[in-house]
């Protein structure tokens, strides 16, 4: 594997920082009385408290060497990085013995850049498929020198969290964070539900109940007239039935067997995209 060039520019430039000249890398920045800006102050020689560094991150443990007095182009420190990169991804690439993820090897490219001697102890337990341990051991390694370095405490968080990205980022939109870190199934569509189908179907029904009680209305008022005008005097009764043959009680009851439908089906595609039951 390679390190991407998301690691590159999320990762180790950001960390690193471009900085052309030579520079002690435990010396602060200063306030440059010309700019106003806070710089890193150019080594000249004399007793390191750090390490001598260069462009981005760049040591005399790799060629090629730091020369006091020298600049770099940014287009110089680019190449550099990359040379480098190159060693680092080859160690571990070494260690390695299992499949990562791209973010993975990232963070632990990175992670060998700045620290080589942290590898075969992260990696091993990465290899073991225990990385919440792997997270842990990154931790221990935030010392320069013997000091510890809250600069390496930061790094270490990034790296760890990076590690922690999915490759897809769709994959993370779709992951719930839950105990079981259990993926959300995909919602089931109103058809493929029986529930939902079954209120399509009833609203079809309902809405068709409606249109035949019309055409049944219709067809009664001749019969329901006759029979009336047969039958005095039944008072109540009469209204009753005269009302339960009309064409007024039959849309009634379809609209009312409509609207249950309509209920269900709502409720039920409500459940489904909420909740996937």
């Amino acid at each position: 594997m390679k390190m991407s060039q998301e690691g590159l520019d999320k990762l180790t430039k950001p960390w690193e920082e471009l900085i052309l000249w030579p520079y002690d890398d435990k010396v602060a920045k200063r306030r440059n009385s010309e700019t106003g800006r806070f710089e890193q102050p150019e080594y000249k020689g004399g007793p390191l408290r750090g390490t001598l560094t260069q462009g981005y991150g760049h040591t005399n443990s790799d060629d090629p060497k730091i020369v006091l007095g020298s600049r770099w182009t940014v287009a110089e420190a680019n190449e550099i990085l990359l040379k480098d990169m190159g060693r680092y991804e080859a160690i571990v690439n070494r260690y390695l013995k299992v499949k990562v993820s791209q973010h993975v090897y990232d963070g632990l490219v990175d992670l060998c850049f700045n620290c080589p001697s942290a590898i075969p102890h992260v990696v091993g337990l990465i290899n073991a498929g225990n990385k919440a341990a792997a997270e842990r051991a990154m931790m221990q390694y935030i010392y320069s020198k013997g000091e510890r370095m809250e600069g390496l405490v930061h790094r270490r968080t990034a790296e760890i969290a990076f590690m922690n990205t999915p490759d897809d980022p769709e994959e993370a939109a779709s992951t719930i964070i839950s105990p079981k870190a259990e993926r959300e199934p995909a919602p089931k569509t109103m058809a493929q539900s029986k529930t939902g189908s079954a209120a399509i179907a009833t609203a079809s029904a309902g809405a068709g109940s409606v249109i035949a009680g019309i055409q049944a209305a219709n067809d009664a008022a001749a019969p329901i007239k006759e029979a009336r005008d047969n039958i005095n005097d039944l008072g109540l009764m009469e209204h009753l039935i005269r009302f339960a043959h009309s064409p007024k009680a039959l849309i009634i009851v379809g609209c009312f067997v409509l609207a249950l439908a309509v209920f269900v089906f709502l409720d039920r595609k409500y459940k489904l995209t909420e909740f996937h039951v």
